[in-house]
């Protein structure tokens, strides 16, 4: 896996496949040991990780309709030819943001 020779993508989408945030050409730039990509929605960094990669991402204006809630949403990553593609639970959190695990 090269982020900075290959990019990628990143969607999330809820259980009914309305999309939520998609970041569909994302420019990895080596920042450290950490690859970061940054674009007009948001950002995701990919980072080392007990001999594997983690991720995270966050995003400015997510396209959330008035009074939204869902805890199920679709998460599929892309590098290159690797990527993952999951189900995933988030909560909001009361100051911002969400946490979001399996």
């Amino acid at each position: 896996m090269d982020p900075v020779a290959d990019g990628g993508s990143l969607s999330l989408t809820d259980e009914t496949g309305a999309v939520i945030l998609e970041m569909p050409t994302l420019e990895f730039e080596k920042t450290g040991n950490s690859f970061t990509a940054t674009n007009e929605q948001g950002s995701v960094t990919i980072a080392p990780f007990a001999g594997m990669y983690s991720f995270s991402f966050s995003f400015d204006h997510p396209n959330f309709p008035p009074g939204f809630f869902r805890v199920l949403y679709h998460l599929c990553l892309s590098v290159g030819d690797d990527g993952m593609d999951e189900q995933i639970v988030c909560q909001k959190k009361p100051k911002g943001g969400f946490l979001c695990h399996h």
